[in-house]
């Protein structure tokens, strides 16, 4: 039961920090800093791994290898809003 309790802790940890993730990633973006933006990317990659968020994760990994391409953020962002939606879908995810 305590790995249970671990892993949803995480995963609220995981939840409350992906807006400001997110938003840096974002704003690396705008500012044209790809380096910067894959750097952080990288990071959300890595937690996204211990929370079971694939989908997410894959679209981090897409975004890190085409920074510039509209439709690789447009799918980072909508990955990051489905699972800021109520009923918290990492959980949900496969993974």
């Amino acid at each position: 039961a305590s790995d249970v309790y671990k892993r949803q802790g995480l995963r609220a940890l995981f939840l409350g920090d992906l807006p400001a993730q997110r938003d840096g990633v974002l704003a690396a973006l705008a500012a044209g800093d790809a380096d910067g933006a894959k750097a952080l990317l990288h990071r959300l990659r890595g937690a996204c791994g211990f929370v079971g968020a694939a989908a997410l994760s894959e679209a981090a990994r897409h975004l890190g290898s085409a920074p510039g391409d509209a439709g690789a953020r447009a799918d980072f962002e909508r990955r990051v809003a489905e699972l800021l939606a109520p009923g918290d879908s990492v959980a949900a995810e496969p993974g």
